[in-house]
Parts: C-alpha cells; sequence; structure tokens
C-alpha cells in the first residue's frame, strides 16, 4: 500500500499546496553548476513524475515541519530557489 502511485507531481503540489517546483526537489532533489542536491524525501532520484502514498505523507509532513513550525532544511535551503 504505501508503494502505491496515487498521484501525478503536480496533483499532490496541488493538494499539499506547496510549488511543484519545490516537491520536486524533496522528491529528486536538482543540481546547478558545480553544486548537487540530493532528494530529501527519496533515496535516489527516479526518472517519474508520480507520487506514492508513502512520499504524499512525508511530503505533507514535511509542508507541515516547514510552513507551520518553520523548519529549515539542512543549510537553509527553502528548496524555493
Amino acid at each position: 500500500m504505501l508503494d502505491r502511485e496515487i498521484f501525478s507531481e503536480a496533483e499532490a503540489a496541488r493538494i499539499l499546496r506547496v510549488p511543484r517546483g519545490t516537491l520536486s526537489y524533496w522528491l529528486d532533489g536538482r543540481s546547478s553548476p558545480g553544486r548537487a542536491y540530493p532528494p530529501i524525501i527519496r533515496t535516489d532520484p527516479v526518472d517519474r513524475h508520480v507520487v506514492t502514498w508513502a512520499e504524499f505523507v512525508e511530503a505533507g509532513l514535511l509542508c507541515g515541519y516547514r510552513r507551520d513550525l518553520k523548519v529549515e532544511l539542512n543549510g537553509g535551503s527553502t528548496g524555493n530557489e
């Protein structure tokens, strides 16, 4: 059940009220010249834009920590850059 793909990345972002780019960063990480930011939710990036139930729940918790409790991610990155 936890690994069941239930939402597209865009739909999950809309439901969680978080920018899609932020959710994508949390799921798959990102890179910029000279710097790589690993995924926060997934162990390794994957080439799919579908969110499992477990990832959706974890992203929801992360949203709450970030939005309500103002918890910063390691290094102070918001994922919105």
